[in-house]
């Protein structure tokens, strides 16, 4: 199961380094407020700085948040249910079933952003490619195979369907990198192999 986790509690910000000039003279420049689509709808708040050596502002950003109307772990979320085989209108209904609103054109963009990323770190090798054989349902999954399974929320789920693989340390081993810092979690459910054992992995 692929779920969130509860992001760390915000440590003291840093102080920020314009990233213009390098220089850490800068100053508050004012702040603001916006709404961020992540399993909920969330109030976020930016800092604007100016810098006293360039005069350039720039706005620093929480946690997993950019200037983008979703989170970052939703839109990597997205982008790699799409690498998995699924076209644009699955991966946008299955998000809609979980109730969070996304297009099949931001799927696609934040889709070819992950491919290339994952090409240049050396990690989109074909073999060991991870794909999904939708099913649907989990009493129709072939014996033995590993079932994914998306939770945004408690309680909220959906089945994507059975992976092209039998090895629950493979599909650990590929979603590490891809997931690294984002505040998702993976939980291994019992298996042919993992009988009785759940074992839960986050970065």
């Amino acid at each position: 199961m692929i779920r969130l986790d509860d992001p760390p509690n915000e440590t003291a910000p840093v102080a920020p380094v314009c990233p213009y000039c390098g220089s850490v003279n800068v100053r508050i420049w004012g702040q603001s407020v916006r709404r961020v689509q992540d399993a909920q709808t969330k109030q976020v708040q930016t800092l604007r700085y100016a810098c006293e050596r360039c005069s350039h502002t720039f706005r620093i950003y929480p946690r997993g948040v950019d200037r983008a109307l979703h989170s970052v772990r939703i839109r990597r979320l997205a982008a790699l249910i799409w690498l998995m085989d699924l076209s644009c209108r699955d991966v946008e209904d299955v998000f809609n079933e979980l109730g969070v609103k996304l297009n099949r054109m931001t799927i696609w963009r934040e889709g070819v952003k992950l491919v290339d990323q994952l090409n240049q770190q050396n990690l989109l090798n074909q073999t060991r490619r991870i794909s999904i054989d939708k099913e649907g349902d989990l009493t129709h999954r072939p014996t033995g195979g590993v079932v994914l399974v998306l939770s945004l929320s408690p309680g909220k789920y959906s089945v994507l369907g059975t992976l092209n693989t039998h090895d629950p340390r493979a599909v650990i081993n590929w979603l590490q990198p891809i997931f690294k810092g984002l505040d998702i979690a993976v939980t291994i459910f019992g298996t042919t192999e993992f009988t009785g054992e759940v074992s839960s992995y986050g970065w």
